[in-house]
């Protein structure tokens, strides 16, 4: 009986030291603010540590912001519920910097987690953050890398990026990214690591200088595997080459925890990805879900709050279901614009596509929807600009379409048309900033409303119209600061949020109806 007793532990013994050696890394991307998944992703990393002896969860960015729980605590709420869930390692997404750098490092301290990050840097070139972090797995070595896009300088918020005489303080190596990353990897390698794990917040969609994770992997070599984020993509698996003709691994989870992703580098060297779909997943990490719940009590009385109805659904999607926001415009973008205009009295409003983040569907209003459709804290501020500036602000907002932009502005108090077949004549600065316009110009048909005669007039370039936008535009120089050079009047009208509420109160008298149920065609597109 006691043989059979050793016998019964060493197969044990056994059996648990070859599990022992599968290593497997629980990641997520992009989850911006879903909160009532991190239960669930410390439930499912709880169950691999009773399963597996090396279990590491990481983060692919954009965690602080997304909603009204990271505003309202400027990401210190986030920052809690992801210690209790037990992260490992994370990088920054861009949106990690919208509080403010001084913000992010306070976070840093609270973060349990390691920060990396190969390519946020002072502007001396030293690295803010670890650019990596090196695990050991038993016998085996796997570093994780971090970078972030580099759009993030000119399209979080600017001018945290500069210091007190408005010199740029950071950068994130847009000139030399591949370069800054290969540096990074040939460093690891030489150090004898076994696998490196690029935790990656580029995404598949090329930014303004047509760079995007495919074509960063294709100019390196070295990188094993890349879990990626950014574009909100859904990629279990793909493999893409490097510069040598190498498969490197790709995955990426999508967005709000709709997947929690499962990497498992096998004792036999064999490396797989694959998608868990959260609601696959039946338990909850106790300690975690009630960190959650407090938060959402404590904002329940703000966000259940009535604001009015709308018998359409205010939509940032196209009639396909894709998004529109960002390069054509939609009726939500015309409802928030016009509450703008209306608010403030002035001859135009223009707000930024990227700012409007969700639908608010037909039906009761909640101050909670507005703030997840609007999860920033901006203020609304008036200025004069000329009908010339007015008229290269609308060129830096188109300059990038047909595909996405942030900066591309809805509209209010004024049409145009916009020809993509012309190359964009706007000319960016290495940080992604107007330098001027130089060549036909794709914006044409220019007219502002004129509320005394009632009528859409021709712009006057030299006319000073009366216009208003948000902080990140005017003051902080988002939109790739292309409102530089408007005249601020001082005058901050209040939170875009509480306009909103007021112009849906007041001038809709609480109920949104079918004059928004499509766009007003203020922005008329030839492709």
């Amino acid at each position: 009986m006691k043989k059979n007793i050793i016998s019964l532990l060493v197969l044990l013994l056994i059996a648990f030291n070859a599990l022992a050696e599968e290593i497997v890394v629980l990641y997520d991307n992009d989850v911006h603010c879903a909160v009532n998944g991190y239960s669930k992703m410390g439930a499912l990393r709880d169950e691999m540590a009773k399963k597996h002896k090396y279990v590491t969860t990481v983060s692919s960015g954009d965690f602080i912001q997304g909603d009204i729980i990271g505003a309202n605590s400027k990401g210190d709420a986030i920052v809690t519920i992801m210690n209790s869930v037990g992260y490992d390692i994370v990088t920054l997404g861009n949106h990690e910097f919208d509080y403010g750098v001084p913000q992010l490092m306070e976070l840093s301290k609270e973060l349990k987690a390691s920060i990396v990050s190969c390519n946020f840097r002072s502007i001396d070139k030293t690295p803010v953050f670890p650019t990596y972090v090196v695990k050991e797995y038993g016998s085996r070595h796997v570093a994780f890398i971090g970078i972030t896009t580099p759009n993030t300088i000119s399209s979080s918020l600017p001018s945290t990026f500069l210091d007190k005489k408005g010199d740029a303080a950071y950068t994130f190596c847009w000139d030399d990214l591949a370069e800054v990353l290969q540096n990074t990897v040939d460093e690891l390698r030489t150090s004898g690591v076994d696998y490196i794990i690029l935790l990656s917040h580029i995404g598949i969609e090329p930014d303004s200088r047509k760079m995007d994770i495919r074509t960063l992997a294709a100019a390196t070599s070295g990188i094993d595997i890349i879990l990626d984020g950014h574009s909100h993509s859904v990629i279990p698996q793909d493999k893409i080459k490097n510069v040598n003709g190498e498969e490197v691994i790709l995955s990426q989870t999508g967005t709000r925890f709709a997947n929690v992703g499962r990497l498992t580098i096998a004792d036999n060297g064999d490396i797989r990805t694959e998608l868990i779909p959260l609601n696959t997943i039946s338990g909850k990490k106790a300690a975690t879900e009630e960190i959650i719940t407090k938060y959402n009590k404590e904002l329940s009385s703000i966000t259940s709050r009535m604001i009015g109805k709308s018998r359409v659904t205010l939509t940032i999607n196209a009639p396909n279901g894709e998004r529109a926001v960002r390069n054509a415009e939609t009726n939500f973008g015309d409802l928030v614009a016009d509450a703008m205009r209306m608010t403030c009295e002035t001859d135009v409003a223009f707000i930024n596509g990227g700012s409007i983040r969700t639908d608010i569907p037909a039906g009761n209003i909640t101050y909670g929807l507005l703030c997840s459709a609007y999860p920033f804290d901006n203020k609304v501020i008036t200025a004069h600009a000329t009908g010339a500036k007015i008229l290269d602000i609308l060129e830096a907002s188109v300059a990038f379409m047909p595909e996405e932009s942030g900066a591309f502005l809805q509209v209010s108090g004024i049409t145009f048309d916009v020809d993509t077949t012309i190359p964009s004549p706007v000319v960016f600065t290495k940080d992604g900033f107007v330098k001027g316009i130089n060549g036909t110009r794709r914006i044409s048909n220019v007219r502002i409303w004129n509320s005394a005669e009632r009528t859409f007039e021709t712009i006057d370039p030299t006319h000073n119209y009366s216009i208003c936008s948000i902080d990140y535009t005017l003051l902080n120089r988002g939109c790739h600061g292309s409102f530089g050079g408007c005249t601020l009047d001082g005058k901050t009208q209040g939170q875009l949020i509480e306009i909103v509420e007021e112009y849906i109160t007041k001038n809709l008298s609480g109920s949104v109806g079918e004059e928004f149920r499509k766009p007003a065609n203020r922005i008329r597109i030839k492709k």
